[in-house]
């Protein structure tokens, strides 16, 4: 299913059909989460949730290769801050899971120090257990994630919006979900768990590799829903000045 709009496009991602690995490996990269069953097929927990791809169906100038061009990251990434405000609504909680194996990019425990204290952001730092590398003695780089206020959406275009060595991931909420994301990685993200997590926000997003577009995870919102959250009038107006100015919009 496809909701058209000038420029924005909310295509639905089929989880129901078990030959789609596309679907799968998509899926299995929220939380880090492996949900294939043997034989290749998705857990019945998983039946009624619904995945999208959202971007703005503008492609990249100077584009060099033979293939079609893809969706403009510049573009998009001007657009991002009013699309995440939309996406995340008024009076709900956005978490943010940021990731990045190398630690000039985005270190966990400065980032901690240098900006969530600062804040007062609540956060929730997950060890990797039986993992190892230099800078953690006892473990794997850890997993960070903390709430952010979706009206500093521009912060994380400027910190982060950086391919491919940043992976960004978020969840909307009516509540903090900080304590279930805990609970959620200490069942080891078994089916069950990651479901019951699931039922608890209003949807999960995250960003394309190459940051010019959204995949959204959701169990409550239908097509028409997502893509009429997400078309504003402020987008429209946010696209059309980013187009009238070639230094604004994508390369």
């Amino acid at each position: 299913m496809q909701i058209l709009d000038p420029v924005l496009r909310v295509n639905e991602i089929s989880l129901s059909d078990p030959a789609d690995s596309f679907a799968r490996k998509t899926l299995s990269s929220f939380m880090s989460f492996s949900p294939t069953e043997a034989g290749g097929k998705l857990p019945s927990e998983f039946s009624n949730c619904t995945l999208y791809n959202a971007y703005l169906n503008i492609p990249a100038k100077n584009w060099s290769g033979n293939s079609t061009p893809p969706p403009d990251p510049g573009l998009f990434a001007q657009c991002f801050p009013t699309l995440l405000r939309s996406l995340v609504g008024n009076n709900a909680v956005l978490t943010l899971f940021v990731k990045s194996l190398d630690p000039s990019y985005f270190d966990e425990l400065v980032f901690i120090r240098n900006e969530l204290k600062e804040k007062k952001s609540r956060f929730v730092l997950l060890s990797r257990q039986n993992e190892q590398d230099e800078k953690y003695s006892l473990q794997r780089s850890p997993d960070l994630f903390f709430e952010w206020s979706p009206i500093d959406a521009r912060s994380i275009v400027n910190q982060w919006f950086i391919s491919p060595q940043m992976e960004i991931e978020g969840y909307v909420s009516s509540a903090s979900i900080l304590a279930e994301i805990a609970l959620t990685s200490r069942v080891a993200a078994q089916p069950k768990s990651v479901r019951d997590f699931l039922n608890g926000v209003s949807l999960a997003f995250r960003l394309w590799p190459d940051f010019n577009g959204l995949l959204v995870l959701t169990t409550g919102l239908s097509g028409s829903d997502l893509s009429g959250r997400l078309s504003t009038a402020e987008l429209e107006k946010t696209i059309q000045s980013a187009l009238s100015d070639p230094l604004e919009a994508g390369t």
